[in-house]
């Protein structure tokens, strides 16, 4: 008996010793697994892991090494995308056992592992396209309009429905934002109808939003750029602020129907200015600018279901990018002096004969009628007259020069009263401000690297541009990789690369 008691008491304390080394050994594992995923979760933070200035593998390590586990750790795996970041880790945990020894268990292992994503909810793009006039020649136009289309149907067909908003920019001269979305500033010059564009001095594009407080100006109605060789020529049609509604922007579409449209509709037209395609789609990105959805919304022009937008930078994790295309590089882009942006011209006009007259007394007997300083000028005929029509009406600024451009007022309406060139110094030279293009491509630079630093993702394309406009788009890219150059008619291939891309990146549930 005292020896089958002794065997018993032997076995009770080896199962007891079992049990104790199997208790430490699930101690260190749970300590390891918790550390693992302590580590992986904290590394994996967007903030943290999409930023270019943390090691994320320095993070788990960090992690581990706080918790003794650095002897463990195997191997710390990191993937990086635009959207997301996955963060692993692999330790392998051994625990020296006490009781096991005796039946041969010197040792207890077991492998340990933990993964963590975090990846963006929601997505905000803004495709900024050059609708400039030499988009007219060499098939270009015809080449965009089906790989921009492509694009964006590729894109939407990438997120679930309301996850994806997508803002269309056309920009030629100047962009035609829309009047109801100049009529969601409080603050601003809202001089005439004709057509719909803001001005931006150049601290706006020190800035990635617009302040909507801010008094802006509306770009004033005219044409800065035809010449009059005769009076059949005075006519208006090149203004700066293109008056087609089929160019106007289209802001927070939740489907790709109204884009894929507008896009098929757009017609080439005058100047190219880069810089402010950009301002304004960095501005539709930006959270300063949820007014105007708001407003928009409230109108029925855009979807409840993207409202809200552009999101706070972050919320939701969300993923907010730009495509900017151009075919040149910028041009110029015109400003009137404020004081003939509206209000009382001098200059009248008989709707009944088409006749204009100008409140601009005659010096002497100019015009060799023998009657002296006769008080309204006739540009149609070179001659003044006393006589102003019943049926004329004096127009304001704005009117007249919707109809007549710069050069032809400057020449017949003030120039030739005398053969005054100072009268056409005055109405046209020094008429308004031209905007060159150093300056244009500082303020594009500048909005880029603003727009970048909210993290802001940027994708550039140059069709067949001059070697200048490269260096400057590939500038603007978030990296050189994100600048496509097309040299060819085969736009449809940067536009499908970058749609991949973005599909690529569409969210994890």
């Amino acid at each position: 008996m005292t020896v089958f008691a002794l065997m018993l008491l032997s076995m009770m304390l080896l199962v007891g010793g079992i049990a104790v080394d199997i208790m430490r050994f699930e101690t260190y594992r749970a300590r390891l697994q918790a550390t693992l995923d302590r580590a992986v979760l904290a590394a994996a933070d967007l903030s943290v892991c999409l930023d270019p200035t943390q090691d994320t593998k320095a993070i788990v390590e960090d992690y581990i090494t706080k918790a003794g586990f650095e002897d463990e750790l195997q191997q710390i795996t990191v993937v990086q995308e635009f959207n997301s970041c996955a963060v692993s880790a692999v330790a392998e945990l051994g625990v020296n056992t006490i009781f096991l020894s005796n039946v041969g268990v010197d040792r207890l292992l077991t492998g340990a592992a933990s993964t963590a994503t975090e990846a963006m909810n929601e997505a905000e793009i803004s495709l900024v396209v050059d609708i400039s006039g030499s988009m007219g020649s060499g098939g270009r136009i015809e080449a965009l309009r089906p790989a921009a289309v492509s694009f964006v149907n590729t894109v939407f067909g990438s997120f679930n429905n309301g996850s994806v908003s997508m803002s269309l920019v056309p920009y030629s001269t100047q962009v035609s934002i829309g009047e109801d979305v100049i009529d969601s500033f409080s603050n601003i010059h809202h001089d005439h109808s004709y057509s719909h564009c803001i001005e931006f001095d150049h601290s706006a594009y020190q800035q990635p939003g617009l302040n909507m407080n801010q008094q802006y100006r509306q770009a004033a109605h005219i044409d800065a750029d035809s010449f009059s060789y005769n009076r059949s020529y005075w006519g208006a049609s090149r203004f700066v602020c293109d008056p087609d509604p089929n160019s106007e922007a289209i802001l927070h579409a939740d489907v790709p129907g109204p884009i894929t449209a507008r896009l098929n509709a757009m017609q080439p037209y005058e100047w190219t200015s880069i810089e402010m395609g950009a301002k304004w789609g960095v501005a539709l990105l930006d959270p300063s600018t949820q007014d105007i959805t708001a407003h928009l919304s409230s109108l029925g022009q855009v979807s409840a279901s993207v409202a809200d937008r552009p999101l706070p930078y972050g919320q939701n994790n969300s993923l907010k990018i730009m495509v900017l295309m151009t075919d040149g590089e910028n041009t110029q882009s015109y400003e009137l002096d404020n004081a003939y942006r509206f209000g009382p011209s001098d200059v009248y006009l008989d709707d009944n004969t088409g006749q204009f007259y100008v409140d601009d007394r005659e010096n002497g007997k100019r015009d060799g009628d023998n009657i002296t300083n006769e008080k309204y000028y006739r540009p149609s005929y070179d001659d003044w007259t006393n006589n102003l029509p019943s049926s004329a009406r004096q127009l304001d600024w704005t009117e007249l020069f919707a109809r007549i451009n710069l050069d032809g007022h400057a020449w017949y309406f003030r120039h030739e009263q005398g053969s005054n060139n100072n009268a056409y110094n005055f109405w046209y030279n020094n008429f308004f401000t031209t905007t060159n293009q150093s300056q244009k491509n500082d303020r594009l630079i500048s909005i880029c690297n603003e727009a970048k630093s909210e993290g802001i993702i940027i994708f550039t394309i140059g069709f067949q541009v001059p070697s200048g406009s490269q260096t400057i788009m590939e500038q603007c890219a978030s990296s050189p990789s994100y600048y496509y150059d097309v040299d060819d008619l085969d736009i449809d291939e940067a536009f499908s690369s970058i749609a991949t891309q973005i599909s690529a990146l569409r969210l994890i549930q």
